[in-house]
């Protein structure tokens, strides 16, 4: 079990570990709130990978159909609300330049955000269907054992998201305002990116 648990494990860390919108996501909301407000959006996805890992690790195979048929909804959906969420970091200057405190409010806000956008990335059954073919993980219908590999991949994911979270806020007291008017800007630059690449790879162009 323990060999599982650390083969999902890896799994769940690099599926997380490139940085992609919902890194962005997470960066920002350090910056703006604290290691504790990333953590918190981190949750969201590594929720969602969670989800994602069982899918795989059970066969459901309807749910992984009905997913793949959703594909393209999905990817148009998750690309435009990206571009909107760029196009805030853009303008609303407020978003780090006012240090902003956690409440649960906010908390929950960040977590739904970024497990719903999570989960609007079908790609991802595919990451981990390959992922899981390559480490020789499958639950093969023993419930323990499903359990154990979704935990793993819960656990490397949200473990990537305390490394992510814990690295952005040990740079947050250095952070000026000049520097925070220019991560608002790559910020939005970069999520408009991933907006776009999402809409785009819908429409199968690459």
């Amino acid at each position: 079990m323990i060999e599982v648990f650390l083969k999902a494990a890896i799994a769940g860390f690099s599926i997380a570990a490139p940085i992609g919108s919902l890194g962005i996501i997470c960066i920002r909301r350090t910056m703006a709130a604290g290691f504790l407000a990333g953590l918190i959006s981190g949750l969201g996805v590594a929720l969602a990978d969670g989800v994602y890992a069982a899918i795989t690790a059970l066969g459901l195979d309807a749910a992984a159909e009905y997913m793949g048929e959703m594909k393209r909804p999905l990817l148009v959906f998750s690309g435009l609300f990206v571009i909107c969420l760029a196009w805030v970091a853009y303008k609303d200057k407020n978003q780090l330049e006012q240090r902003r405190s956690l409440n649960a409010g906010s908390a929950f806000r960040s977590l739904a955000l970024t497990f719903f956008l999570t989960l609007s990335h079908p790609i991802n059954i595919i990451a981990y269907t390959a992922i899981f073919a390559s480490l020789d993980l499958s639950a093969n219908g023993d419930g323990a054992l499903a359990a154990t590999i979704i935990c793993g991949v819960f656990s490397g994911s949200f473990l990537w998201w305390i490394i992510l979270c814990g690295g952005v806020s040990l740079l947050r007291p250095e952070t000026t305002r000049a520097k925070i008017r220019i991560i608002n800007r790559i910020s939005a630059v970069l999520l408009a990116a991933f907006g776009l690449w999402a809409i785009l790879g819908s429409l199968n162009l690459f």
